[in-house]
């Protein structure tokens, strides 16, 4: 509900130019590595544990990033690991434009 479904990262560019609300993305990884250039602000969660997996999002230099804003979140019932989350905003808030 209230989502749009792009089916290209032209598009994707083409639509964040008529709307004011921030664009989130839930991945694959390849699409995250892909609109990474475009990034302006990244929320990232940390599990403090390790699991198997086959798939990872990959490198981002975090060194392009300030890191804004962390908290941890509740360990419960339904969080049984210890977590945090994490607000990061682009340097300078620079966001490669398609045309360079």
């Amino acid at each position: 509900e209230n989502a749009e479904v792009m089916h290209s990262i032209d598009e994707l560019l083409a639509y964040s130019q008529t709307i004011s609300e921030d664009i989130y993305v839930s991945g694959g990884s390849r699409i995250f590595q892909e609109l990474l250039p475009y990034t302006g602000r990244i929320w990232r969660t940390l599990i403090d544990s390790t699991f198997e997996g086959d798939t990872y999002i990959g490198d981002i230099d975090f060194s392009e990033f300030t890191l804004i804003e962390e908290y941890e979140g509740i360990t419960d019932q339904e969080n049984l690991y210890a977590h945090r989350f994490q607000k990061w905003e682009r340097v300078k808030n620079r966001v490669v434009s398609k045309e360079e």
